[in-house]
């Protein structure tokens, strides 16, 4: 191409032009995942979940696919924003961003709100939108529980639970790395179904009580500062790698017996 050919302005235009219908084409790509979804097809094709499909199967970075996954799911609930994404008029990252930031009911204001803010502006408001209180991950830490039903003949039990943010990030992360390392099934020469391999993988971690060679599971903590150094702070928020945001308490918590790095 030419540079000199074109001027500053045409280039603007062109790339206006494209990028506006590079957010039309991933508003598509949203409604489809929806699809995708709710199929939950993923899982029979051995994946473990709907990201890491769309990561192997189209060949995006986990990155990618999970913003992409994210927004599909939050725009289901917030028509105004799907609106605005699927014409163009709001890049993926915008709608990413102002989608942690809306409910059904603030949807409109928050998008009078934002229109007009920067990327970095939006994020900042998106990461400090929804901190967790002591109080709610009190509450949430209240209603754990387990529940174990043995069918009537006692051939096979059905469970079902809930855990807190930071407790149910060690789990999950416990069981998945377990599922991750199980080996192909021996008798179809293929994954199971990645549903029966985290089954399988918590029955190791049972049956192993936890003891394994290699490094141990990790969960990473991003926290503001002031999160971890002053306990009267209202500012400042924690968050779980990949995960949900937990009290300030709790990261300090965290952070006793942890490697901390400041970034």
């Amino acid at each position: 191409m030419d540079r000199e050919r074109h001027s500053n302005d045409q280039v603007e235009q062109v790339l206006s032009h494209l990028l506006s219908g590079l957010a039309v084409f991933q508003a598509q790509v949203c409604e489809w995942l929806i699809e995708a979804d709710l199929s939950q097809q993923f899982l029979a094709d051995g994946a473990r979940d709907l990201v890491q499909w769309v990561s192997a199967r189209f060949g995006l970075r986990h990155p990618t696919a999970a913003q992409l996954v994210r927004v599909a799911r939050r725009l289901e609930d917030l028509p105004r924003l799907r609106e605005l994404f699927a014409s163009g008029e709001l890049s993926l990252d915008q709608v990413d961003a102002m989608s942690k930031l809306a409910t059904p009911s603030t949807e409109l204001a928050v998008i009078d709100e934002c229109l007009g803010l920067s990327n970095a502006a939006l994020d900042r408001a998106a990461r400090r939108a929804r901190p967790l209180s002591t109080y709610g991950e009190r509450s949430m830490w209240e209603r754990r529980h387990l529940g174990l039903q043995w069918n009537l003949d006692e051939s096979e039990l059905v469970f079902d639970g809930s855990l807190p943010g930071a407790e149910g990030k060690l789990f999950e992360a416990s069981v998945r790395d377990r599922a991750d390392h199980l080996p192909e099934n021996p008798e179809t020469g293929m994954f199971d179904p990645y549903p029966a391999r985290l089954a399988d993988g918590l029955v190791e971690l049972c049956a192993t009580s936890g003891g394994q060679d290699g490094p141990s599971v990790m969960v990473t903590v991003f926290a503001d500062l002031e999160a971890l150094t002053d306990p009267s702070a209202t500012t400042g928020v924690a968050e779980l790698e990949a995960g949900p945001f937990v009290a300030n308490e709790t990261a300090r918590r965290l952070s006793c017996d942890a490697m901390v790095e400041c970034l």
